[in-house]
């Protein structure tokens, strides 16, 4: 489903992905792993369409699309959740997901029709549908994040750091919707702190440094591999 190789991205004369090269096939997850400031993220905004590489091949479905705008991209099929929510705040549940569903161009009863469906995937947005979204709690604001994403029908999820800030509980509960969101049928792209979470999740991952990819391999693999063991995982890997 997604191709890349030989990524390479700038921040003005800071050089951020180093020649990344991965892939994706459909109906995967897979995981990005690394520290803050790895690259992962910048990885994720290049997909997406937000920042353009200096060079380097992004294929999606067998077409290129490096350097495409985001609005272009998105209606290709790759839907981009950021980092921190970024939800309206002054805006009901509702009326978050009907923005998603206007700016891409939707008619009123695919609107109504797809906010159904992701209220019905998110129970807790149910309840809290007419409630603004400053006054949920900050996993019901990821799921909101989700929802909105989902409001394209994507072939292709980027989510960036989805437990960011999130009590335990509730970290656990975002996964169990990203592994159904994934039964349903949607590809993810996941890049996520929480490495232990994130491999036992992961049908194959790629472990990120100083803008390069150092390993790849099956969630399985790298959650068991010592290196990541020792650098991501605290040094004791889930059982």
């Amino acid at each position: 489903m997604l191709e890349v190789v030989d990524l390479d991205v700038y921040y003005g004369p800071v050089q951020a992905l180093r020649g990344v090269s991965l892939r994706v096939e459909g109906g995967e997850i897979v995981t990005l792993v690394g520290t803050n400031g790895a690259g992962k993220t910048t990885l994720l905004r290049a997909l997406g369409g937000i920042l353009a590489p200096a060079r380097g091949t992004i294929r999606f479905m067998g077409a290129e699309i490096a350097g495409q705008p985001a609005d272009r991209i998105i209606r290709r099929g790759i839907a981009h959740v950021p980092e921190g929510r970024r939800v309206f705040p002054g805006l009901t549940v509702i009326e978050n997901l009907q923005v998603a569903g206007y700016a891409l161009g939707h008619r009123e009863a695919l609107i109504a029709s797809d906010i159904d469906r992701i209220l019905a995937l998110f129970p807790n947005l149910r309840n809290r549908a007419r409630s603004y979204s400053w006054s949920l709690s900050g996993g019901e604001q990821q799921m909101l994040a989700i929802g909105r994403g989902l409001m394209a029908h994507p072939k292709l999820l980027l989510l960036d750091e989805p437990s960011l800030g999130l009590a335990p509980m509730m970290v656990e509960e975002v996964f169990k919707h990203v592994a159904g969101i994934n039964r349903e049928g949607t590809t993810v792209l996941l890049v996520e702190q929480n490495a232990n979470l994130a491999l036992g999740l992961a049908h194959r991952g790629y472990v990120l440094e100083n803008g390069a990819v150092v390993l790849e391999g099956s969630g399985a693999e790298l959650l068991h591999n010592p290196e990541v063991i020792e650098a991501y995982l605290g040094g004791q890997a889930r059982p």
